[in-house]
This record gives C-alpha cells, structure tokens and sequence, in this order.
C-alpha cells in the first residue's frame, strides 16, 4: 500500500478541513486513475467525501461558481494538482489520485483498489486481476507516457502536470530496445484479458461474473487510454476487450460519467501534440505488426504446421532424445 508519509503541518491541515474523518478522495474523475477510484466506492456504495483535483496551480476554493459538469460529483472544493497546498497533502508527489481513510493518506489507484477489495474479502478472480492491473500499472503508465502525453504536455509547457512526470518520455527519449520490451509487457497484459474474455459465454461489459466489481473498477481506463492517448488500435488487436469497453461505455456505471463524457476530449489533445511525429514513424501499432510480418513469414513456408506435427509424433513415440527426433521429422518434412 501506498501510503504518504504526512508532515505535522499536513495533519493539523487535514484536521482544519475535516478530511481526517472517514473517507475522503482527492482527484478529478475524469482523469484515468481518478475513474477506477470513483467506480470502486460506487461499486461498494461506501459514503466518500470528494475533493477535487484541477489540472493546474490554483489555491483551494469552493466548486459553486464552477460549470458542474466540469467538476467531480459531490465536490464542494477543489484546488489545483500543481499547488503548494496538494503537493503538502500529497508528500510532494503532486498526482492524483489520493484517499484519506481517517487521516492516513494513501496514494495509488490500484493499490487503493486492492486495499478496498481486501477489506471487502473480494473473490479470488476479483483480486487476481486487480492485482494483474497494480503490477502491470507503472509499465503500462510509461508506454501512454512515451506514446501519447507527453507530447500533449510538452506542447502546453506542462500547464497542467509536473514537468518531471513526464520530460523523460517521449520521441527520441528512448531507444527501440525500450520500446519493444515494454510493448511486450502490453502485449501480455492485453492478451490476458483478451483470453479471460474469450472464456466467457458472453461479453457484457465484466470481467468477472454478471455485475460490476472491483476489477472492473481497476480495469476500466487501459482499453481507452491506450487507443485514444497512446494510438494503439486496440479494437483490431483485441477485438474481445474493445466490445467489453464499449459494453460498459454503453451502460455508464456510477462513477465514470465525467471519464466516458469528459476523457475523450482531452484524448483528442494528445492526438493532435502526436501527429506529427506518429506520421513520421513514431507510433506504438508498429510494435504490433511486427508480430503479424513474423507470423506471417512463418506461416508462407508452413513452419509452425510443420513444428506442431513433429511434436505431437514426438509426445507420442517418447524418444530418447525428443529434440534431435524433431530436427529429423522437420529435416523429412523438406524433402
């Protein structure tokens, strides 16, 4: 758990407010990471104060003269992600999101989830792929960073974000070795949810089961953000995984409205600060079409065909050495 190592001055601060008193979250819930919180308490329809987070500098102030459909449900104050008062709450981290369980702060989307659903003695599938989702969470966070904001942040002089979130991604900040190992990593966290979805009778917008639960509430953003921010055509690559996001899209659970309504616009941004470089060969897909050129090459010259009949003679005759017998089934089947 991730929890934030809070000065004195922050307490006494937390007490002044009242946010040392049962739950109470700290973000915009039309960010990726602020959603999966939102859903999680609507999910387990525990009461949360909200405070929101503005991705900007400004002081704390109250929402009433704000466009409410700007503002994260049930916010009656907000203050900029970039001011000295969240940096002071938040360790000087300066992200968001964050949730105050009676005055101990913790940071961490996933990490909160999983805090929550072991609270709740979630089942062992929920927890798997909350889990899935929390280890994989920093790999998949850089490959958006590097493919899609931080050309979004970069153009706007990181208005809205700290500089040092995201400087170090980016075209021509990382070699290619980098790009493809951690692709790799996408590719396998894809492929999991693809086959989980696979062995369901039907596709209905859960991972688990008929309802929502927390792993959806974990999962919900990484479809969407990797098409519209990174530019990874996720409907073609995991055409499971898109219909289980357009499936929950479609029904709007309690706590994603301002991410479903709000997110794509600000994905729109990301698209244009990348234009210009994913036509000039930046982009992610390309990672992804090796794959199909390799497969393809193999499957001109009947390789994996081949392969599979030499194994399957091979499991069944027991060899003494069952890969010298395999060259020598492959070396026949040239002949």
């Amino acid at each position: 758990m991730s929890e934030v190592e809070l000065t004195a001055e922050a307490k006494v601060l937390l007490a002044e407010k009242g946010w040392d008193k049962g739950y109470v979250a700290f973000g915009s819930t039309a960010s990726e990471s602020t959603v999966r919180l939102a859903v999680a308490f609507n999910v387990l329809g525990k009461p949360c104060t909200w405070v929101m987070l503005s991705f900007d500098d400004k002081l704390l102030k109250s929402t009433a003269d704000e466009d409410p459909n700007m503002i994260t449900p049930g916010a009656t104050e907000m203050m900029g992600v970039k001011s000295d008062m969240w940096k002071l709450l938040s360790g000087g981290r300066s992200c968001m999101p964050a949730l105050c369980v009676d005055g101990t702060m913790f940071m961490d989307s996933d990490e909160i989830v999983k805090m929550l659903a072991v609270q709740q003695n979630a089942p062992p599938e929920v927890l798997e792929l909350i889990e899935l989702s929390r280890t994989s969470n920093a790999i998949l966070s850089e490959v958006l960073k590097h493919f899609g904001w931080s050309a979004l942040h970069a153009s706007t002089g990181y208005a809205m974000c700290t500089k040092e979130h995201y400087d170090a991604f980016g075209e021509g900040k990382k070699d290619a070795a980098w790009e493809k190992a951690k692709t790799d990593q996408v590719k396998a966290f894809f492929s999991k949810l693809e086959g989980i979805l696979a062995d369901k009778p039907a596709i209905n917008g859960c991972y688990v089961g008929d309802t929502l639960t927390l792993a959806d509430a974990a999962l919900l953003s990484w479809p969407l953000s990797f098409s519209d921010v990174a530019g990874l055509n996720v409907s073609a690559e995991y055409p499971k995984l898109w219909e289980n996001w357009t499936k929950l899209k479609e029904s709007r659970p309690k706590g994603s409205e301002r991410f479903i309504l709000g997110f794509p616009t600000l994905c729109e941004y990301a698209s244009a600060a990348n234009k210009a470089a994913r036509e000039g060969g930046f982009e992610i897909n390309k990672y992804w079409r090796t794959d199909k050129d390799g497969r393809a090459y193999l499957e001109q010259f009947g390789v994996q065909a081949k392969l599979s009949t030499a194994v399957a003679i091979v499991m069944k005759e027991r060899p003494a050495n069952p890969i010298r017998a395999i060259v020598e089934l492959l070396k026949k089947s040239r002949e």
